[in-house]
């Protein structure tokens, strides 16, 4: 723990392996999504051979947006290195990033629509929408955040936190309802029947 950041064995780990490795997961691996979907638009949907080994970077979204998993990837490096990097401009700052770069995610994904099933969409919008409302309730919260200055009691904060912590439960509880209504039940079990050779029936 006394070894100076990019000094010793900690800059010979760090050039040697840790620059190349940011480089190709996030530069190569977003730029390789990118390339790889958008290079190969025409063959998406009339290409089997394709679809068979690359469909699983472009299904969920639709065709004019077939690039956007990369953009997702470029969205987590971004979130990730908010998170890191962050840390040595303080709390504060670093929230405020955070906040500026979901309210951009946001943004993009009103504007873009890119994801091909309204519910996908709308899941994310909202999942999006409350990790907004964590960070600026956390946000407010700081030391030198608007609740801090304005005095309000712990029991207020407290209150908020569980509503907070109440909304993203109900989040959780509605992606999951929207997974078990698009799954075709009867598809899946003749395919788990498929697999383990033995009848299986609804109770």
């Amino acid at each position: 723990m006394n070894q100076a950041c990019f000094e010793g064995y900690h800059g010979k780990w760090a050039w040697g392996l840790g620059v190349p490795m940011v480089l190709v997961v996030c530069v190569a691996l977003p730029l390789t999504i990118l390339m790889l979907t958008i290079r190969n638009r025409k063959r998406l949907l009339y290409n089997p051979g394709f679809a068979r080994h690359y469909g699983f970077l472009y299904r969920t979204y639709r065709p004019c947006r077939c690039y956007w998993e990369g953009c997702i990837a470029l969205q987590t490096i971004v979130l990730v290195a908010i998170s890191v990097f962050g840390y040595s401009m303080g709390s504060y700052f670093q929230a405020m990033l955070l906040l500026l770069a979901l309210i951009l995610i946001w943004l993009a994904l009103v504007a873009m629509r890119p994801y091909a099933q309204r519910a996908a969409q709308k899941a994310m919008e909202l999942g999006v929408v409350c990790l907004l409302l964590t960070v600026f309730t956390v946000l407010a919260m700081l030391p030198d955040g608007y609740m801090q200055q304005a005095g309000i009691s712990d029991k207020a904060k407290l209150a908020l936190g569980v509503c907070l912590a109440v909304l993203n439960a109900c989040y959780v509880g509605y992606v999951c309802w929207q997974l078990c209504r698009l799954v075709s039940w009867p598809q899946m079990l003749s395919k788990v029947q498929s697999m383990r050779g033995s009848p299986l029936q609804l109770a």
